[in-house]
């Protein structure tokens, strides 16, 4: 049988910790604050963003993960013949979802990418919850 290995994007708000203790690959999303673009978990971190956007003169966006980012974590994950499970935000707040979407047809690994229907810790309980199960 072969292994699954699950992906997610930055919205599900997992700690280093649990990314790392569950081997869970996080796509990361990008913010703007006052035209300054900062990755999610590279450039900007929790502790960071807050005082930023209380700074901010205009409310914070965010924008999707490139289509790329995926496609290297799907091929990267996959080159063991491992499957891949990716876990992302709702449709109804971003494009991150049909981001992974058009990745897995394009990767060479086997994909499977799920609308979580939520974001934050609802998306992160999921993700956790798929990594314990793909872990047995």
């Amino acid at each position: 049988m072969a292994k699954v290995k699950i992906v997610t994007d930055s919205s599900a708000q997992l700690t280093d910790e649990e990314l790392e203790q569950y081997d869970i690959t996080m796509v990361p999303l990008t913010v703007m604050i006052d035209n300054t673009v900062y990755v999610d978990h590279d450039t900007i971190t929790n502790e960071t963003f807050v005082p930023k956007m209380l700074a901010a003169h205009d409310l914070p966006k965010t924008s999707q993960p490139p289509v790329g980012k995926f496609v290297e974590a799907f091929d990267k994950l996959g080159e063991d013949g491992s499957e891949i499970l990716c876990l992302n935000m709702l449709e109804a707040i971003s494009g991150t979802v049909h981001a992974a979407e058009q990745a897995a047809t394009i990767s060479k690994s086997n994909v499977t990418v799920v609308d979580s229907q939520s974001t934050d810790r609802g998306l992160g309980f999921q993700v956790l919850e798929a990594a314990k199960l793909a872990q047995q």
